[in-house]
């Protein structure tokens, strides 16, 4: 054997793009070629945090990486996070998962959502700058469309609701939901800036269309800003989806300018499900809700697992708002 630990290109695009494909065969194909494109415009910041392994020039593994802008104390640093993990089942348990520990021992300015449950118990003993963050919660949404929904699976009938996402829905009697079509539509505040939390995604212009109207299933999404007395006070991006065999409504991400408005989240996805005849809403979030009666929101015991190597600012990033959007959670938990 010759293993050999690289970094990225896009000269090897097409290589690592036909081993995602063979390694990954339930995963779309124009998902992981869309995150190797995406790598391939974000330069030698994000290159030289990809790393992939080779026995004689195969490829035998690989990790991919994503760069991101968080606010910390109201200044923007880069960060990246993993995803596409996996080395050959051929080649494991030869040790070779190290090469993917010596990459990120090379930096610390890295978050990640979503560790297995064995990745999240070995990492500390190989990774020098370690530090858990509070896990993503699953949270379940209930609404009265379930009892149709219920009734179609016990008959094994599909939901033939077409309606899809709306132009404009009301959410009781002062607010509603305007859908955006185009950035210009929706209020952004100044420099991506929504919260008074220390640490925040920077959640811009840029940012937006980048991940839900460039993005090559841009047409599932419907994006939404959330008035109040026909004030913007937010927004909500949703997408239909599947888990556990459950047609489900998810929540993909949201953003208020009060946090104390956040859970008005749960109550627009609801509403945007039952539009569409689905009784069941999914939103994964760094938050720690209480239990929301109206609509029914539920806090599952699964949690997903977070860690920075920033152990400096392990305390801040405890606080940090994560959704499906940061990580690669909207493309893999669910369908």
């Amino acid at each position: 054997m010759d293993i050999k630990r690289n970094t990225y290109s896009p000269e090897w695009h097409k290589a690592i793009f036909g081993y995602l494909c063979k390694i990954y065969p339930s995963r779309p194909q124009l998902y992981l070629d869309w995150w190797l494109t995406v790598i391939d415009g974000a330069g030698e910041e994000c290159w030289n945090k990809v790393v992939f392994i080779t026995d004689d020039d195969r490829i035998i593994g690989c990790s991919l990486a994503s760069v991101f802008r968080i606010y910390v104390d109201n200044k923007v640093e880069t960060y990246f996070t993993s995803g596409n993990t996996i080395l050959n089942p051929e080649y494991r348990g030869k040790g070779l998962s190290k090469y993917f520990y010596e990459q990120v021992n090379e930096f610390d300015n890295w978050i990640r959502v979503g560790f297995t449950d064995i990745a999240f118990k070995v990492m500390p003993r190989f990774v020098k700058n370690f530090a858990p963050i509070n896990p993503v919660n699953v949270y379940i949404s209930v609404n009265r469309a379930i009892v149709g929904q219920l009734f179609r699976k016990l008959l094994h009938k599909k939901n033939n609701n077409k309606k899809g996402f709306p132009s404009d829905i009301t959410i009781g009697a002062k607010s509603r939901l305007k859908r955006i079509d185009n950035l210009d539509m929706l209020t952004i505040p100044s420099e991506g800036h929504w919260t008074k939390d220390d640490a925040e995604f920077v959640r811009d212009k840029t940012f937006i269309r980048k991940r839900f109207f460039e993005i090559y299933c841009s047409d599932k999404y419907g994006i939404y800003e959330y008035l109040s007395n026909d004030k913007s006070i937010g927004y909500i991006v949703v997408r239909k989806a599947v888990y556990s065999s459950q047609e489900m409504l998810s929540l993909v991400d949201y953003r208020f300018y009060s946090r104390k408005d956040e859970t008005k989240a749960f109550i627009a996805v609801s509403r945007l499900a039952r539009y569409n005849n689905i009784g069941l809403a999914i939103t994964l979030t760094s938050r720690n809700y209480k239990l929301q009666l109206c609509p029914l929101t539920i806090k599952m015991k699964k949690k997903l697992s977070c860690a920075t190597g920033m152990k400096s600012k392990q305390a801040i990033f405890d606080d940090l708002l994560i959704t499906s959007a940061d990580s690669d959670l909207d493309f893999v938990y669910y369908q």
